[in-house]
This record gives C-alpha cells, sequence and structure tokens, in this order.
C-alpha cells in the first residue's frame, strides 16, 4: 500500500489488520526490489477470464481490538491506498474523462459519472482520457464516522488473441490476454452494495465495555468483460498513464517561442560579429578598439582552482551522456511501466559504462588549463563526486530503513550499485583518462599576456551575479512542467509518459543553456570582463538552484513529509546537485567554442 498523499510512505500490506494467508511468501526479482515492489501471495483465488464471482469471502473474519481500529482511522486519515497485481497488471480506480468516480451524500451511493452501459456504447466511446489510479483507498470518513472498504468489485476486461501460422493463413484462437483490470471498493455487509449499511469502525463501540472487539468479514466480487478490441498486449499500459498531452503541448510551445527568441538574440550578436569588412579577413584590430576586442590577451588566462574546475566538467558530460542515452531509450519505449524497475537499472548501467566520458572530459580540460598533476586529477575525477553523490543517497535511506518501508535499498541493491562504481565506472575513468594524458593541449586562437588586464568597475545591472540569476531562470522555465510530472510520478504515485515531451524539452533545455549562456558571456566580454571560465560554469548551475527551490515548495504543499521528511530533503538535493552539474559541463563547453569562434575572427597584421 502507499499514501496517496504522499507516495514515499510505502508500508508492506501485511504490517497492517488485514485479512492474510497463513503462510505468506514473498516472491521479488531484482527488477523488482530496484523499482520498491513488494511482491507477496494473496487469499484471492485464481477464477477463469470468463467466470465471474458475485461474492465470495477473503479469508476468515477479523476480529478488530481498540489498537487495530486507531491503525485502521490513521491509514483513512492519511488516504492510505492498498495495491496489488492480477497477472502482472497493477489494479487501481478508473478514471473517466478524468473524473473519478465519487460519492454522493448517501453512504455506498456512486455517481452518475460512471454508469453502467452497454458493451456498444463502451466500444464506441473515446477512451483516450481515462486511465486507472493505482490502488484503492482503505475507508472514507462520513459525518465525522469512520468506514471501511471491506467489499471489492473488481473488473477484468480481456480480449482473445490470434496467432497466425506463417506457413498457412489460418488462425489459432482461444488465448486470452487481460487488457485492464480496475476495482471498486464498498463498505457493507455481506456484498449487500446497495443497501447504504456501512462498515463502522469508530473507537466509541468500544466504549461501553460489553464489546471487547469488532468483527469484520472482507469480501470480494469479480466481473469479466470480453472486448472485441485488437489492441496489442504491450497497449494495456497505456490506460496507467495520465493524459497529459494538452497540457504537455502548451508547455512545449511556450518553450519553443522562449528558445526562438534567445536564439534571434543570439544571431544578431553573431551577425555583427562575424560580417566581413573585406574578402580577406574578418576584423582588423585596431588600438583604439575597446570591448571584447580589447580583452584578447587575456581572455584565455587560466582560472583559479582548475583541478575543481575540470572535475566538475568531467563528471557534469557524464551525466549529460547518461542523460541523452536515457532519453533514446525513452523514446524507443524501452523504460516504460510495463518492466518495474526498468529505469532503475537502466540508470546504474549506462551511468556507470559513461564513466569513460568523465575520465576524458577532465582530463582534456585540466591539459587545456596548463595542469600537470594528471594522475592525482584522474583518481580525484572519478572518486570525489560520485563518492558524495552516494553518501548523500546513503544517508537519506537511513530514514526509509529505519521506517521499515518496501522500497529501502536491500543489502543486494546496495552491494550492486557499489561494484558498478567500482569495478566498472571508475575503470571507465580511468582508461579513458589515461588513453588522452599524452594528448597535446587544446590550441587557442590568441596568445595569453603574462601580466593580468584590470577589470574595470561595472555598474549595479551589469553585475555578473545578478545575470547568472537571470540566464538560470531561462532553462528552469523550460522544464518546469516535465519537474512536475516527475515529482508527480514519484511522489503522488501517478504515472506519465516521458517520451516524446522529455526528448523535446530535454533538446529545448540544452538549446536555451547554451544560447543564454553566449549571451550573457558576450555582453560581460564587452565589458572587459575576461573571468569567464569559473563565471560559464555557476551561471548555468542556478537552473539546480531553482530546481531545489521548487522540490522544496513542492514537498511542502503538496505531499504529507511525515517519515518522508528527511529522506525527501536529502533527494531534492542529490537530484538538484544533478542537475546543476549537467546545465553548467553543458554551459562551459557552448561558452568555450564561442569565445574560441570569435577570437578567431580577430586578424592581427
Amino acid at each position: 500500500m502507499n499514501n496517496v498523499r504522499s507516495g514515499l510512505s510505502i508500508y508492506d500490506y501485511y504490517r497492517y489488520p488485514f485479512p492474510k494467508p497463513s503462510n505468506v511468501e514473498y516472491k521479488q526479482s531484482f527488477m523488482s526490489k530496484l523499482a520498491g515492489d513488494l511482491n507477496s501471495t494473496s487469499l484471492y483465488d485464481e477464477v477463469s477470464l470468463h467466470t465471474s464471482v458475485n461474492c465470495k469471502r477473503l479469508g476468515k473474519p477479523m476480529n478488530y481490538t481498540l489498537d487495530d481500529v486507531n491503525k485502521l482511522k490513521y491509514l483513512i486519515d492519511k488516504h492510505f491506498r492498498i495495491n496489488f497485481f492480477i497477472d502482472d497488471l497493477p489494479i487501481g480506480e478508473l478514471f473517466k474523462n478524468n473524473k473519478l468516480v465519487e460519492y454522493n451524500d448517501d453512504i455506498n451511493s456512486k455517481s452518475s459519472e460512471v454508469s453502467s452501459k452497454s458493451t456498444e456504447e463502451e466500444e464506441e466511446e473515446d477512451t483516450e482520457k481515462d486511465h486507472i489510479y493505482l490502488g484503492y483507498p482503505i475507508g472514507f470518513k462520513y459525518n465525522s464516522k469512520y468506514y471501511l472498504y471491506n467489499h471489492l468489485r473488481i473488473f477484468i476486461n480481456s480480449s482473445e488473441v490470434s496467432t497466425t501460422d506463417s506457413a498457412s493463413t489460418t488462425s489459432d484462437k482461444g488465448f486470452f490476454t487481460i487488457q485492464s483490470v480496475n476495482v471498486e471498493p464498498y463498505s457493507c455487509v455481506d456484498c449487500k452494495i446497495d443497501s447504504g449499511i456501512g462498515v463502522e469502525i469508530s473507537p466509541e463501540l468500544f466504549d461501553d465495555g460489553k464489546i471487547e472487539q469488532l468483527t469484520i468479514q472482507y469480501t470480494y466480487s469479480i466481473q469479466t468483460h470480453e472486448t472485441t478490441t485488437n489492441a496489442k498486449p504491450a497497449q494495456r499500459w497505456s490506460i496507467y498513464y495520465v493524459n497529459q498531452l494538452e497540457l504537455s503541448n502548451i508547455a512545449i510551445v511556450m518553450s519553443f517561442v522562449i528558445v526562438l527568441a534567445v536564439s534571434a538574440c543570439l544571431a544578431i550578436i553573431l551577425l555583427k560579429i562575424f560580417r566581413k569588412t573585406n574578402s580577406k579577413t574578418y576584423t582588423q584590430l585596431s588600438p583604439d578598439d575597446g570591448g571584447w576586442k580589447s580583452i584578447y590577451a587575456d581572455v584565455f588566462r587560466s582560472p583559479n582552482n582548475f583541478m575543481t574546475f575540470s572535475i566538475i566538467i568531467g563528471f557534469g558530460v557524464q551525466i549529460v551522456a547518461s542523460l541523452f542515452i536515457l532519453m533514446v531509450f525513452s523514446v524507443a519505449g524501452l523504460t516504460s511501466i510495463a518492466t518495474p524497475g526498468g529505469m532503475a537499472i537502466a540508470s546504474i548501467l549506462i551511468f556507470s559504462f559513461t564513466g569513460i566520458f568523465n575520465g576524458y572530459s577532465s582530463m582534456r580540460t585540466y591539459i587545456m588549463l596548463g595542469g600537470t598533476r594528471k594522475l592525482y586529477n584522474s583518481v580525484i575525477t572519478t572518486t570525489l563526486i560520485p563518492f558524495t553523490i552516494l553518501l548523500l543517497m546513503f544517508i537519506g535511506y537511513f530514514q526509509v530503513w529505519s521506517n521499515k518501508f518496501t522500497y529501502g535499498a536491500s543489502a543486494g541493491t546496495v552491494f550492486f550499485v557499489l561494484a558498478m562504481w567500482l569495478f566498472v565506472c571508475i575503470p571507465c575513468s580511468l582508461l579513458s583518462s589515461y588513453f588522452v594524458r599524452t594528448w597535446p593541449p587544446a590550441e587557442y586562437p590568441v596568445r595569453t599576456n603574462p601580466i593580468p588586464r584590470f577589470i574595470p568597475m561595472a555598474k549595479w545591472y551589469q553585475n555578473q551575479y545578478l545575470h547568472m540569476i537571470l540566464g538560470g531562470a531561462i532553462p528552469f522555465v523550460i522544464i518546469f512542467t516535465e519537474l512536475s510530472f516527475f515529482l508527480s510520478s514519484w511522489v503522488l504515485g501517478e504515472h506519465y509518459s516521458y517520451s516524446l515531451s522529455f526528448a523535446l524539452t530535454f533538446i529545448l533545455m540544452v538549446v536555451s543553456i547554451v544560447e543564454t549562456n553566449m549571451i550573457f558571456e558576450y555582453y560581460q566580454l564587452s565589458l572587459e570582463n575576461y573571468n569567464w571560465w569559473w563565471r560559464s560554469l555557476l551561471g548555468p548551475m542556478i537552473t539546480g538552484l531553482y530546481t531545489f527551490i521548487y522540490f522544496i515548495y513542492f514537498g511542502i504543499t503538496r505531499i504529507e513529509t511525515e517519515g518522508v521528511g528527511f529522506y525527501y530533503f536529502m533527494f531534492s538535493l542529490v537530484f538538484s546537485l544533478l542537475m546543476s552539474l549537467f546545465c553548467s559541463s553543458i554551459g562551459f563547453l557552448g561558452n568555450l567554442w564561442f569565445t574560441k569562434k570569435i577570437y578567431s575572427t580577430l586578424h592581427f597584421d
């Protein structure tokens, strides 16, 4: 079960007083452990796809004490939901046109939003806006009294699958697949869902001293329906995705307009720089020239602490490469919810093998800046930031382990992550650093003056830190909608499709980071401020700061942080750090190309 307002609070179903088998067996694959799914046996009997069950008891009657009732009330107040699987499909409540079946003023009377329809009407209606919200609530509160959902109606929709022999034109029929499973919970006695009788679980029942315990019988019914649709088995997962297409389209169009405006500004700057004065040369440098041209002898001066600088670049490039490959996999449909834990295992494997980009980028940057401690750079690059990230995640998981949440990393998972880092990521990074350590440094288009030039005092509106704050806001605006979908999916238990919208947002974000950084960099160079190295790195990092602030705001306003507050804070911190490193590496590489390009246009006699 999980908390609908705080999906991070996920407990074992049998931890609380619910019907359970005499011998509970847990069956978890490594993939399900990564996904945080705790699969166990249940009391529900196997049924045929063509056989309906009107009313069947779920185990023996449950005898609740006062302590048990208080636990159930707590679960109802915190909006916990029960989850289980049928044919590897998670059950849930069905939404029609983005509206859930709701209760009217009378107990157990359903609203007319989802009334029973004929088969023909169900097959002809538009189901694009239908989706299943995972799980079902434990109970509800009505007129200050608590009622327990002790009866569950299970609806199973199946369709026939025909397989055609390659050597003939005949089809072998008789094979069926489950297309969807949805449930409707009720509070009733003896399966009388229309009687208006609710099962009250108020502790007031225990006050008179005569009743020592409350006895409740759990029941269920199953209704099967065979559809005539020819949907593929893989398409049955589409109903679990919330329809966010309209909102995603609006966000993508707005992001495209923003990027288009930034591109127009950059195009004006480039046209001004690269227009030719004659057929042979671009720009003839004059002693009276000011602005960015006058600092040509200082612009490629190596920054302070370039060891740390190169380490940040290396790890950031590794993140960029990992996200790009994950984006390709996501668009190809290889990381859908049909494979629980698929995204987690793909992220771990891809990130480990992309360590080769970490060592290469860090060493090349370090050599370019004049570094000589190459072995030290190789070791620190592959250990410092990854170890810090893993340590922060490990600290955050202490709260998960202490509360015994089902998604807490097991010893096998921890060992697997450490093994991939120690035996895959580190060797890949060290090997790439080793092979490029003897390469000559990248050349600059101009030579550097040994004596630093004086940097003029800037006015308040020309302050570089103010520009960093403004520049970091543009990429954040572009990814804001996707961040909201991600948090809703992770925290609130909703499922969203990250394929095409994620890819477009990823591309627009990268373009906005590069172009925004170039524009502000050109402005600072025009003010004769040649300290652009760290500025090109720290400016895009502000996007990560905005991300962290939004995560905290989302956690305060949208979820219950009881028991998960520290873990959520640590996860937000780690995610924001990764976002900052991702943006900074892209911003620096774009500025490096831009700076080399514009100073290559200068012509000296």
